[in-house]
């Protein structure tokens, strides 16, 4: 049996294995699954929710739009609301949880969200509004608009 001092070894395993080029496989997927694909077996995605549509008084309405899914869904309701309100910061990022408070001529408020965003859709009476927007209590923003046959679409721009 021959003896080979333990420096030899390293050398030889350093010019041999470690130091041959990486090998990518491509055949492997590494996107990851999430808890409940990797908990069914199933590694297809996970269907969205549904956009919820409320109803507050006679106003009914629906938030949302965080994610392609669900922004697609809230798009294809569009047309069943005639007040389309946007809502972002200065640099263009999508905002939620901003409180809005919308009320008619008469000072009366018709609908009143504490976490809307980043689309706001309403159904609202032919009439003129006001929209009070408020960000973490500290920024607020007011509009007027008038509803008539068609869609008012609003965008209101915080931190400008």
């Amino acid at each position: 049996m021959r003896i080979v001092p333990i420096s030899a070894v390293i050398m030889l395993m350093a010019s041999t294995a470690w130091a041959s080029p990486a090998v990518t496989d491509t055949s492997i997927d590494h996107t990851l699954a999430t808890d409940a694909e990797v908990s069914s077996g199933d590694t297809q995605a996970i269907p969205p929710l549904p956009l919820e549509i409320k109803t507050q008084g006679d106003i009914t309405y629906v938030t949302g739009g965080v994610g392609d899914e669900e922004l697609r869904m809230l798009l294809n309701k569009g047309g069943d609301f005639n007040m389309h309100l946007l809502l972002n910061a200065k640099g263009g990022d999508y905002l939620s949880n901003i409180a809005v408070h919308v009320t008619d001529a008469k000072g009366t408020v018709v609908l009143d969200v504490s976490d809307a965003g980043p689309y706001l859709y309403a159904k609202l009476a032919p009439g003129k509004y006001s929209l009070e927007a408020i960000r973490h209590e500290s920024e607020t923003k007011k509009i007027s608009f008038t509803v008539g046959k068609g869609t008012v679409s609003r965008n209101i721009v915080f931190g400008s």
